[in-house]
C-alpha cells in the first residue's frame, strides 16, 4: 500500500495479519495527495513491517543511533517500535503487536510521525507543532504550545480548509514552501479536510490576548520555529537542518505575532495585513 505525505511516498509492506490491519486503519484516515504537480515526490521509501515480541511497559525510552539522512541508523521508542536502515529509502520496522489489538496501529502511527519529520527535514521541509489552514490566497501556519488554541482555531475558523491542528507539514513545492494536509492530528483528532496550498503566512498565536498584530524580527522568528519544530531530538546534524529550514521560513514568508481573544476569528486582522503588505 502507498501513502503520500507531501514529497514523500511510503510503500508500506506489512509482514503479518495484525500489521496489515494496522496499516489499513492508518490508511483509512490518511489524507489524499492530488497535487503532485505542485508538490512533486522527492523520496520513495520502502517500509517493511514485522512483529516484535514483547509487551508495552509504562516507560518507552527513545533510542537514536546514526543519522537517517546520511547513512546507517537505528531509531525507535523501545519496545513499542524500532526502525533501522541505511539512508531513508529502505526501512525495516519492528512493532509490538500485543497485548491489545490497537497496539500495532498506535506503534505504526508513532513510527510514521518520527520518520516523516526526519525525512521532511532531509528534503528541506519542516514539521511544526502548529495548526494550518488553507484559504484562497494560500496557507497560514499558526504556532502555539499545547493548549494554546490551535485546535479551537481550526475547529471554529477553518471552514473546509483544515490542514493540521497539531503537526503542520511545510514542504518544498512549486515556487517555494507549501503546506500539505497532515495525517497526524492532535489528541482531539481533527481531520485534515483542506487541499495543499502555498505558504503565505506564519503566525505566532497568543490565545486570550488583546487583539493585536506585530511583525517579528527574523531572529525571533527563527527562535520560535526552532522551538516548535517537531524533531525527535537535538542531535547536531538535526539541529543544523532545523536551523537552516527555520532561517529560510523566517525570511520568507516571515512571521507575525497575533494576540487573539478565544472567541474571535483571526482572518479580519490577517487579511488586512495582506492588503497592507507592499
Amino acid at each position: 500500500m502507498d501513502l503520500v505525505a507531501g514529497p514523500i511516498r511510503l510503500q508500506i509492506e506489512p509482514g503479518s495479519t495484525a500489521l496489515q490491519n494496522a496499516s489499513d486503519a492508518v490508511a483509512a484516515r490518511w489524507p489524499a495527495h492530488p497535487h503532485e504537480l505542485d508538490v512533486p515526490i522527492l523520496l520513495s521509501a520502502r517500509i517493511r513491517l514485522a512483529e516484535r515480541p514483547g509487551r508495552l511497559p509504562p516507560n518507552r525510552p527513545y533510542v537514536r543511533e546514526g543519522d537517517p539522512a546520511r547513512g546507517p541508523w537505528r531509531l525507535g521508542q523501545d519496545p513499542l517500535w524500532m526502525a533501522q536502515g541505511d539512508g531513508l529509502e529502505q526501512v525495516a520496522v519492528e512493532i509490538v503487536t500485543h497485548p491489545t489489538p490497537a497496539g500495532p496501529e498506535y506503534g505504526l502511527r508513532q513510527f510514521l510521525r518520527y520518520y516523516v519529520s526526519e525525512a521532511l527535514l532531509a528534503l528541506g521541509g519542516l514539521a511544526l507543532h502548529a495548526a494550518a489552514v488553507a484559504r484562497p490566497e494560500g496557507a497560514t501556519v499558526f504556532l502555539a504550545p499545547s493548549g494554546g488554541g490551535k485546535t479551537t482555531l481550526v475547529r471554529r475558523h477553518s471552514g473546509a480548509g483544515a490542514l493540521a491542528d497539531d503537526m503542520a507539514l511545510v514542504v518544498p513545492g512549486r515556487g517555494g514552501p507549501w503546506v500539505v494536509p497532515s495525517p497526524f492530528p492532535g489528541r482531539e483528532g481533527v481531520a485534515a479536510t483542506g487541499l495543499a496550498a502555498p505558504l503565505v503566512r506564519i503566525v505566532d498565536l497568543l490565545k486570550g490576548e488583546t487583539l493585536a498584530r506585530v511583525r517579528l524580527p527574523t531572529a525571533d522568528a527563527v527562535a520560535l520555529l526552532v522551538l516548535r519544530a517537531k524533531v525527535p531530538d537535538g542531535a547536531r546534524p538535526v539541529r543544523e537542518r532545523v536551523i537552516d529550514a527555520a532561517l529560510r521560513l523566517a525570511r520568507e514568508p516571515g512571521m507575525e505575532r497575533l494576540g487573539l481573544p478565544i472567541d474571535r476569528s483571526p482572518w479580519t486582522l490577517l487579511d488586512a495585513s495582506m492588503r497592507d503588505a507592499p
